[in-house]
């Protein structure tokens, strides 16, 4: 998706993930602000394909991935500067029309997501018992 992404993105879509990136390092901001734009950043990506098969596939999703990386913030066990730095990657790569860079910067933020999701879940286990 981000290599396609990177490829034709709008000037208006660079813009929107920029101030997205942005948003997402002031401080102060609750679990659900995080996970409202870190789920935007994601969406913008999607749309930047200007793709509409990619629409039609997330639309029965989407809620729930909402409400998952809404849980996922609320729970975060690891330092948050991690997935600013994987997102402004992602970004600068999709900008710099990078095809390849792009592919490779999601693949480690993907990589990163699911490690952070098994933390998670170990830690509930652990609650739990």
């Amino acid at each position: 998706m981000v290599a396609l992404a990177s490829s034709r993105i709008t000037p208006e879509q660079r813009t929107q993930l920029r101030e997205i990136c942005q948003q997402m390092r002031v401080s102060g901001k609750t679990a659900k602000q995080m996970a409202e734009l870190d789920f935007r950043l994601h969406v913008t990506l999607a749309e930047a394909t200007q793709n509409e098969l990619f629409k039609v596939l997330l639309a029965p999703v989407i809620n729930q991935l909402r409400d998952q990386i809404i849980l996922t913030w609320e729970d975060f066990p690891r330092p948050v500067n991690l997935v600013f730095d994987q997102h402004e990657a992602i970004v600068a790569a999709v900008e710099s029309g990078d095809a390849e860079a792009a592919r490779q910067a999601m693949i480690k933020h993907l990589a990163f997501s699911r490690e952070v999701l098994e933390d998670i879940s170990k830690s509930q286990k652990d609650k739990d018992v």
